[in-house]
């Protein structure tokens, strides 16, 4: 295992100049991107097949690294995002033998998504962890968990939030929302995925859901799909937005505010919330 900075004058990820030590980056090596006077990683980002230890893109780093009709091309057990700075990223097995395992993201980036991740092929991605920045999930991706936002009401400023595009292959079949905001165009129903409101605003607009805790923050529910298990806790579940037609299957309500129009119908209901005896 090496270290190779990126160190370019050129922008050419697959000039030796580019990076420390004269050498390309190669498969276990763990590469850096830092605030050191470099440009911008515009050419040879192409390393699909190549499996790295480590990319992690330090605080202050403030440029872009690919875009969206040329983004980078890799694969690595561990993403780290603390970048000023947007980050196109596209994982580079279809078949997801070899993935990206660990992602996180906490880059100060406002000006648009801190990072978007696609891909030509059904490939997985093993964790993320959105602490701070907006990412856009597009294309034949797969997380298998996602947690966005902090618990630490110290930290709850920082803005996560998650996209998941109409082309996105797959909802994780675990997410976390614990602040911030996830927007979600496609469903999952019939997986056993289980979504997990601890506080922020889950806006599903398009595509059913299999099974939704609500503890607190809120869950806005206008996609016109079905929604198989809500167990709403706290926070408010709004149903109300669109006059279409759907169905929750299971309601169990032990506080929080259930909010549905005409069109939206329950199947079975249980309310297990205390009732306040008179004094």
């Amino acid at each position: 295992m090496a270290r190779r900075t990126w160190i370019s004058a050129s922008g050419d990820a697959s000039a030796t100049a580019s990076w420390s030590g004269g050498v390309v980056p190669v498969a276990g090596d763990v590469v850096i991107f830092e605030p050191n006077g470099s440009v911008a990683p515009t050419a040879g980002l192409n390393f699909a097949g190549v499996y790295f230890d480590t990319i992690f893109i330090s605080e202050g780093f403030d440029k872009p690294i690919g875009s969206h009709t040329n983004p980078w091309i890799s694969e690595a057990t561990v993403l780290t995002h603390h970048g000023d700075c947007p980050l196109f990223y596209k994982t580079s097995d279809p078949v997801g033998s070899n993935f990206t395992r660990y992602v996180t993201v906490d880059s100060p980036y406002q000006k648009g998504s801190a990072a978007t991740f696609s891909s030509d092929g059904v490939s997985l991605f093993w964790d993320l962890n959105i602490i701070r920045g907006h990412v856009d999930w597009t294309g034949d991706v797969q997380f298998l968990r996602a947690t966005i936002g902090t618990l630490n009401a110290a930290q709850t400023r920082k803005r996560a939030s998650l996209k998941i595009g109409y082309s996105a292959s797959a909802i994780p079949d675990t997410i976390t929302l614990n602040s911030g905001m996830v927007e979600s165009h496609i469903g999952a129903i019939g997986t056993g995925p289980r979504y997990i409101i601890n506080g922020g605003t889950w806006h599903q607009v398009e595509g059913g859901l299999d099974a939704v805790v609500l503890r607190d923050g809120s869950l806005i529910y206008d996609a016109a799909s079905n929604l198989t298990t809500l167990f709403l806790d706290g926070g408010t579940a709004d149903f109300s937005g669109r006059n279409v037609s759907r169905t929750i299957t299971h309601v169990i309500q032990t506080g929080g505010e259930l909010i549905h129009g005409s069109g939206t119908t329950i199947t079975n209901y249980r309310d297990t919330r205390e009732r306040r005896r008179p004094k």
